[in-house]
């Protein structure tokens, strides 16, 4: 797979930053705040509680981007982030929905001759979607077929 060069997050206008204009919650997508350097977009899967780790949360960042292959395969891409910890903020929402429904997934991928653990996200509520869409699609194709009219209608 081809790989780019790591880029920073640059953002148009107003955004949300977690742990200060918003609580980090289980489900939340982000990505990196302002001018660090960009993981994709990824799931946060725990918020910590520790004395010690307070203010931070893991995130496993699970967009496969040209930019961000080069990081994860040299850093792995579950990563503690800091959302309020020392006054800093590494994310931003990223989506609206939280979806805390889901399960996370180890995989060994072996890059270079050695063997590296790469997590992956399967989010429930993005499958419920996907089968809401399919089912909008459906009756979507179905009215374009019948010209909008339903088959008991015609008759």
């Amino acid at each position: 797979m081809p790989t780019c060069p790591a880029v920073k997050e640059r953002y148009e206008g107003p955004v949300t930053v977690v742990g200060k204009d918003t609580q980090c919650e289980v489900g939340m997508r982000v990505r990196m705040n302002e001018g660090l350097t960009s993981h994709g977009v990824g799931t946060v899967t725990e918020c910590f509680k520790d004395e010690d780790l307070q203010g931070c949360c893991a995130v496993i960042w699970d967009s496969d981007q040209c930019h961000t292959r080069p990081l994860h395969s040299h850093m792995g891409n579950l990563h503690c982030c800091r959302v309020g910890k020392d006054c800093v903020y590494d994310l931003v929402l990223a989506d609206a929905k939280v979806c805390s429904d889901f399960e996370v997934v180890k995989h060994s991928v072996v890059e270079r001759g050695s063997l590296r653990a790469h997590y992956e996200v399967k989010r429930e509520c993005d499958d419920e979607e996907d089968k809401d869409a399919d089912k909008e699609n459906a009756e979507s194709q179905e009215n374009v077929e019948t010209g909008g009219v339903n088959a008991a209608e015609e008759r």
